[in-house]
């Protein structure tokens, strides 16, 4: 199977997002599965959770996102830090980091973090995604007060992790 002869579609929301693909020329959407300490869902927490303790290799900090999120978030007895409805606040000016453990982290930043996350859990089941993807948008978002506010919420950035 080549990357080009498959389509896919994120929908990324508030509270939970999924992911699926395509195959070329077919009519079957196959979702991501997501691993927890419950079994699979086929839902994916929109949530980012930080612990103190896990880092990376360079030793910045490593959040986990998802089912597994929740997971870790429980077994560590409600220490650490919990973020929900991130993309709530991507119309909203009065919302542009916060601080955790002592790093300040744009809205953007914890967003990428979420996103790149969610992307390897779903490669673990589907496969390769590509660098093409079907994103969907609420028609209002959260916050979006005036159309200054709303064009905030999809202007492009970039992001390297």
């Amino acid at each position: 199977m080549c990357i080009r002869d498959r389509s896919v579609g994120l929908d990324f929301g508030t509270t939970n997002s999924a992911i699926g693909v395509i195959e070329d020329g077919g009519d079957d959407v196959t979702l991501a599965s997501f691993e927890h300490a419950g079994g699979l869902t086929r839902t994916f927490r929109s949530i980012l959770y930080f612990h103190p303790e896990m880092r990376d290799a360079r030793g910045r900090l490593a959040p986990v996102a998802g089912p597994r999120a929740i997971d870790q978030y429980l077994e560590a007895d409600g220490t650490g830090r919990l973020i929900q409805s991130l993309k709530s606040y991507l119309a909203d000016r009065a919302f542009q980091a916060t601080s955790i453990f002592q790093k300040t982290h744009t809205v953007v930043e914890l967003l990428s973090l979420l996103l790149l996350d969610l992307r390897a859990r779903a490669e673990e089941k589907l496969g390769p995604l590509g660098s093409r993807i079907v994103v969907g948008r609420p028609v209002r978002f959260a916050h979006a007060d005036a159309p200054e506010d709303e064009a905030l919420a999809v202007e492009p950035v970039s992001y390297t992790h």
